[in-house]
C-alpha cells in the first residue's frame, strides 16, 4: 500500500513541477510579448515625430531660396529689422 501512495505522490508532484515550469514559460512569452508591444508603439510615435520633422525641414529647404520668406522667418523668430527701419518701443505698454 505504501508503494502505491508513493507512485501516487510521485505522479501528482511531476505533473506540479511541469505544470509550474508550463507556467512560468507562459508568463515569460506575455512579458517579453507586452514589451515588444510597448516597444512597437514606442517606435511608431518616434516615426510619426521624425516624418513631422522631415515634412518641416523639406518645407524649409523648399521656401529657403524664397527671400521674402527667409525674411519672415527672421522677423517673426528673431526680431530682425532691415538697416533702414526704425524701430520705435511704447515705455507705457504693460
Amino acid at each position: 500500500m505504501k508503494n502505491k501512495n508513493a507512485k501516487k505522490y510521485i505522479i501528482i508532484a511531476v505533473i506540479a513541477v511541469i505544470l509550474v515550469i508550463y507556467l512560468v514559460v507562459i508568463i515569460g512569452k506575455i512579458k517579453a510579448k507586452r514589451d515588444l508591444e510597448r516597444e512597437k508603439t514606442d517606435m511608431q510615435a518616434s516615426v510619426t515625430s521624425i516624418l513631422e520633422e522631415n515634412s518641416k525641414i523639406q518645407e524649409s529647404i523648399a521656401h529657403g531660396e524664397d527671400e521674402s520668406y527667409l525674411e519672415e522667418i527672421a522677423r517673426s523668430e528673431y526680431s530682425y529689422v532691415s538697416p533702414e527701419e526704425r524701430v520705435y518701443y511704447d515705455n507705457d505698454a504693460t
